[in-house]
């Protein structure tokens, strides 16, 4: 699977003789096998639409199909004149990445307040052991429940900022390699 930049082609058939050797006998069949494959990973274009120049067009790979000889070559040029299209992706990539980090730090702040008012209610119930001896079998047993579920809670939100962080990383190694894709590298 390649990248490549339309240089303003007028149907998908046209684009795919460009893209991909269509010669021989089975050459209508190849022609449809390869515009199917450029719809299915180019949902932006259209089967009765004009490709406009300047269009990123995702080159996929076809059975039995080989790049045409321009193709390949002008895969670098696409790569070169897809600078604005490189620097589109790194500007959207940093601003989701500092998205993303902004969501990181909102949610590990509120899952340090949550947590700060915990650990305040559990030792205003220890505080106030001494009242709480004399509360019937039914409120003691409930404090311990709500104590308990504290506690779980507590673990479920040290847990859940583990799995933040794991997946904030994940998504930005996603974001780099989008972001490198698009960019033709």
């Amino acid at each position: 699977m390649n990248l490549t930049i339309s240089p303003g082609d007028d149907n998908l058939n046209e684009l795919a003789r460009r893209l991909f050797k269509i010669r021989g006998r089975r050459a209508d069949l190849d022609e449809r096998a390869a515009v199917t494959a450029l719809l299915a990973a180019n949902p932006h274009l259209r089967l009765d639409k004009p490709i406009r120049a300047g269009t990123l067009i995702i080159t996929p790979d076809v059975s039995g199909l080989s790049p045409a000889p321009a193709a390949s070559s002008s895969s670098s040029a696409a790569a070169e004149s897809s600078s604005p299209v490189g620097r589109a992706a790194n500007d959207l990539a940093d601003q989701l990445r500092n998205a993303l980090d902004r969501l990181s730090t909102l949610l590990a702040a509120n899952a340090k307040d949550e947590n700060q008012r915990l650990d305040e209610m559990l030792e205003s119930l220890k505080k106030n052991t001494a009242v709480l001896r004399g509360a019937d079998d039914e409120v003691r047993a409930r404090i311990k429940e709500v104590q308990h579920a504290a506690a779980a809670r507590q673990a479920e939100l040290g847990e859940h900022a583990k799995q933040t962080k794991q997946n904030v990383a994940r998504l930005h190694k996603h974001l780099d390699k989008l972001a490198n894709t698009l960019a033709g590298r």
